[in-house]
């Protein structure tokens, strides 16, 4: 009994910090601070209890604990003190309450939390319904578009359709087990009309949640039309999370079924590709541009899982990763970047920023040619591992190099934008925080390519 609760403490952590939260509402005169300082060190806490009982966990039927569990934690606690420390520097400019919005942060990582370690696809069903409710919450936070509300209904309406037909391929499944191990062997007892149904149900779903195309449309919107600190959450927290689980699907679900999902798994990577290409260079909002960048690896990603191999797991989880570290660095960026105290979206408005602003400036391009994959950057890392897993498939890899090359354009168009057109606007100046934190993580990112052991120590887990 003492150890069940022992194991709980990465969880109990969270919600004993949401009661922190309130109380520092209720009694603190500076609230906005104190709520994030809470909210930071809750979510620190509770890393450090996954952590210490990284192969231990409550409700062993349920939830399991390993090291590829804790690790895919630990990097969304990472990823979420950063987007709070962040976060904080708006709220305090805006003069705006911080309470719900930190007590949302919690919630959802407390539901990330059990979203990652659970076995099981009844209790990933209702973690969810759960999940896309808050973050539907988290939507409603912003202010910034008129039309915000329409998005967020928009997926919540989205999210609830895609559970119902979960919820009818559980219907299917009451006759057997919810197990992940156990689910793939069922299946393929029943009528392929009822196999297909719980098998793509699954998969349609956990794309929806990622934000792959054709179920990307609320992602963009999330990202560019919200405000920067919930635009900052969606394109930085639950991904990794969402892909960890995924592929832990892919391994023991839907890997039995290799020949009948290969083409599904191809059709939408491609899709995923040609939507995220096109998008980026259509659009002409920076953030808006980045979440299509994010498609358009999702894409890439769904094309290595389609050949099916041992190794493409381990392969697109270090490629989601590095991504991920390099959008850390792309956010501080643009958190820097204001005009007349309003930070820049619209890509126009960024006309000449590399006059008034070089460094950031310079930093911004760094990490787009990160993102590219090219050598010596860290990008060429995970690009390393990607290609290697097609290397065999040609037309995979002609495909992935087409889209790259569709993709280009809009990379380019961010550089010459900041540094080809004359200086149009006066901007206001970055402060020395984020500078600190953009020399500390570009150092962290440069010895991440020069010595990539950490990416090799991850690779032996999965």
């Amino acid at each position: 009994m003492i150890e069940n609760i022992l194991y709980t403490l990465s969880e109990s952590s969270l919600i004993a910090s949401v009661i922190g939260v309130l109380m520092s509402a209720l009694f603190s005169q500076e609230g906005k601070k104190t709520c994030f300082k809470i909210a930071e060190a809750g979510i620190l806490v509770s890393a450090f209890f996954a952590l210490l009982f990284y192969n231990k966990t409550f409700l062993e039927g349920f939830f399991t604990a390993s090291w590829q569990t804790t690790l895919t934690y630990c990097l969304c606690a990472l990823f979420a003190v950063c987007w709070l420390w962040l976060s904080s520097k708006w709220f305090v400019k805006q003069d705006a309450s911080s309470t719900r919005f930190c007590i949302l942060a919690l919630l959802l990582m407390f539901l990330l939390s059990l979203i990652i370690k659970t076995t099981n696809v009844l209790v990933l069903f209702f973690c969810l319904a759960l999940f896309g409710l808050t973050q539907y919450a988290l939507l409603k936070t912003s202010t910034s578009s008129e039309g915000l509300y329409h998005y967020a209904v928009k997926y919540l309406f989205s999210a609830l359709v895609c559970l119902v037909f979960w919820g009818c391929a559980l219907y299917f499944l009451s006759t057997g087990s919810y197990d992940y191990g156990t689910l793939a062997a069922f299946v393929q007892t029943q009528s392929s009309f009822k196999a297909a149904w719980i098998v793509l149900s699954l998969f349609c779903c956990m794309l929806f949640f990622i934000g792959a195309a054709p179920f990307h449309f609320w992602y963009a919107d999330a990202v560019s039309a919200s405000d920067l600190p919930v635009g900052s959450y969606f394109a930085l927290v639950p991904n990794i999370a969402f892909w960890s689980v995924f592929l832990s699907l892919y391994d023991k679900v839907f890997m039995p079924f290799a020949q009948n999902l290969k083409p599904i798994f191809v059709v939408f990577g491609c899709l995923s590709i040609v939507l995220g290409a096109i998008g980026a260079n259509a659009t002409r909002f920076i953030r808006k541009i980045f979440s299509f960048v994010y498609l358009y690896q999702l894409g890439v990603a769904l094309l290595v899982l389609s050949t099916f191999r041992a190794q493409s797991a381990f392969a697109t989880y270090i490629y989601m990763e590095v991504y991920l570290f390099l959008m850390i660095g792309v956010y501080v960026c643009l958190f820097g970047m204001r005009l007349n105290g309003e930070h820049i979206n619209n890509l126009s408005f960024l006309k000449g920023y590399a006059f008034m602003r070089p460094y950031v400036s310079a930093t911004l391009v760094f990490y787009i040619l990160s993102l590219t994959g090219l050598p010596p950057f860290i990008g060429f890392i995970s690009q390393f591992f990607m290609l290697f897993n097609v290397y065999q498939s040609l037309w995979l890899l002609y495909l992935i190099l087409a889209g790259f090359l569709m993709l280009l354009p809009a990379y380019f168009r961010i550089i010459q934008t900041i540094y080809f057109f004359k200086k149009g606007y006066h901007f206001d100046r970055v402060e020395f925080g984020l500078y600190i934190a953009l020399i500390v993580h570009i150092v962290f990112v440069s010895v991440l390519a020069v010595k990539p052991n950490f990416f090799m120590i991850q690779a032996s887990l999965f």
